[in-house]
């Protein structure tokens, strides 16, 4: 996650997808991004805003798109076990929880 100011506001980029943060969530992603070792609060805290602000629907759902997009081009390799633990490995990464 990166993150620069603009016009006011803080931009937390999330993949390319770019968020605006107000300037109490920028102090927030600031601290985070500072700490060595946050405390899990702290990420907690940062994950609520990004979430907030629509960047983790937006991680979602570009994910599905681009392993979509993966899926299809498996399509041109030759049937193998490689192929399938390939096709494994997209299925595992969009499907996975916490």
């Amino acid at each position: 996650m990166r993150a620069d100011q603009f016009d006011g506001y803080t931009t937390t980029e999330t993949g390319s997808h770019v968020v605006a943060l107000f300037d109490a969530e920028r102090k927030q992603v600031d601290a985070l991004m500072d700490s060595p070792e946050p405390a899990d609060s702290q990420i907690a805290d940062v994950v609520a805003a990004v979430a907030e602000a629509g960047g983790l629907d937006y991680a979602r759902e570009r994910a599905l798109r681009l392993a979509q997009q993966a899926d299809g081009e498996l399509d041109a390799l030759a049937p193998s076990p490689a192929r399938d633990a390939l096709r494994d490995a997209i299925t595992y990464v969009v499907d996975r929880r916490r």
